[in-house]
């Protein structure tokens, strides 16, 4: 399909000549006349009658020219709606979150001003925590902790954490301090939507798989649990640093445990094109870091 043709021999119609449709498009008639000869010679039949006065449409070109402009409009709707959609906010945003402490104190808050800001966005934020597909196209955006499982995936380091295990006082009164991975055979655990606790120290390495007294899979709960002497736990920092400082909970064997992971915002690279998804997670990066670094510093 020669476009170029087309539009040469739309503006000849719309224009009502060759000259002023040369000076609409700043081509030469020459040019022009060349294009609508290819067209003609193409599909091997006359679209135009040409006098030394005047041009027209042949039956066959008016059919032509009616369904070519029909489909030029559709295009410049297409593209308009595009340039649109880049520059005006508004649509939906489905994003997958963690939830618990981290999804309904430092995500839901966030995202609620965003939408404060930008009232023509609209928001579909799901806690299940699922692992989900961001190629499939389910979701625009995830939230998750620790490593990035899939390297095609563009992300946004949120903050970073600590993992943390934890006790309270009254149950280490009463059942006593764990000093290595294997003593927790011996404790009441309590367990959430993380399988398996890693461990190092040095150059031992231990994948501790938690068999827990109490499970549930929400951060809040577990360490309101912990807190409550229930068992040991293993969360974020960020989920217990302020029961810490406050002396609710003790931190065990810390040097067993990873110094920081990662919570990243997770994209697909065609999403991030979208302004809405684009300031989204520009605001979500500014407001949790701020909002986190102000609670650390609160707590040193």
């Amino acid at each position: 399909m020669n476009l170029k043709a087309i539009h040469s021999l739309v503006a000849v119609a719309k224009h009502g000549g060759f000259s002023p449709a040369a000076e609409a498009l700043g081509c030469s008639k020459a040019f022009l006349s060349q294009q609508i000869r290819i067209l003609e010679n193409q599909y091997q039949i006359q679209l135009l009658h040409r006098t030394t006065r005047k041009v027209r449409l042949t039956s066959a070109g008016e059919t032509f020219v009616t369904q070519c402009k029909f489909a030029f409009d559709q295009l410049e709707q297409a593209e308009f709606a595009l340039l649109e959609e880049k520059s005006t906010l508004s649509g939906k945003i489905r994003i997958a979150s963690l939830g618990g402490i981290f999804g309904e104190e430092y995500v839901a808050p966030s995202i609620i001003k965003f939408m404060a800001l930008y009232p023509g966005v609209e928001v579909d934020l799901d806690f299940s925590s699922q692992q989900v597909d961001l190629l499939q196209g389910a979701y625009d955006i995830a939230i998750r902790f620790g490593k990035l499982p899939d390297s095609t995936l563009v992300a946004r380091e949120l903050i970073r954490y600590r993992p943390t295990l934890i006790a309270s006082p009254e149950y280490l009164a009463r059942y006593g301090k764990p000093i290595h991975p294997n003593d927790l055979d011996r404790h009441r655990l309590i367990t959430g939507t993380v399988k398996q606790w890693p461990f190092r120290c040095q150059d031992e390495s231990i994948i501790y798989t938690p068999q827990g007294r109490f499970h549930c899979g929400n951060g809040y709960v577990m360490r309101q649990a912990a807190i409550n002497g229930l068992g040991i736990a293993h969360l974020p920092s960020l989920y217990v640093d302020v029961p810490i400082a406050k002396g609710d909970l003790v931190v065990l064997m810390p040097e067993w445990l990873e110094p920081v992971k990662p919570c990243n915002i997770l994209f697909p690279p065609g999403r991030y094109r979208l302004r809405r998804v684009q300031l989204l997670v520009d605001f979500l990066v500014e407001n949790i870091r701020k909002q986190h670094q102000g609670e650390t510093n609160g707590n040193v």
